[in-house]
């Protein structure tokens, strides 16, 4: 029995620009192979919300953000407006049944390495 399975990976960046997706065969180390991929614009209005986020949250203390109820009001609704995003768009690249996994990053609205 093969480890081959196919995959489809999700990203978006702080480019704000929209979701980059790739379907993939891999075994998960030495077996990776391109099936296709695609790209989902972000509207305007996700782009606003999700560039007011970015400049919000340069001034939040992350450092008490621990669990989601620590989260301000705008960081909950953006995740849910990317969650959805990202929903949709596989639900529109995707046909049933063609992958078995779906990784998904997240969205980084403060990096403070």
């Amino acid at each position: 029995m093969s480890n081959i399975r196919t995959v489809l990976g999700l990203m978006s960046g702080t480019s704000l620009d929209g979701i980059d997706m790739a379907v993939l065969e891999t075994d998960g180390e030495a077996h990776i192979r391109l099936l296709r991929d695609g790209f989902v614009p972000y509207q305007n209005e996700m782009r606003s919300l999700l560039r007011a986020l970015l400049d919000a949250a340069a001034a939040w203390p992350t450092a008490t953000m621990q669990s989601r109820a620590d989260w301000p009001t705008e960081l909950i609704a953006a995740e849910i407006a990317v969650t959805q995003a990202h929903s949709n768009a596989v639900q529109d690249f995707v046909e049933e049944g063609e992958v078995e996994l779906v990784g998904f990053h997240g969205q980084t609205v403060s990096h403070r390495p």
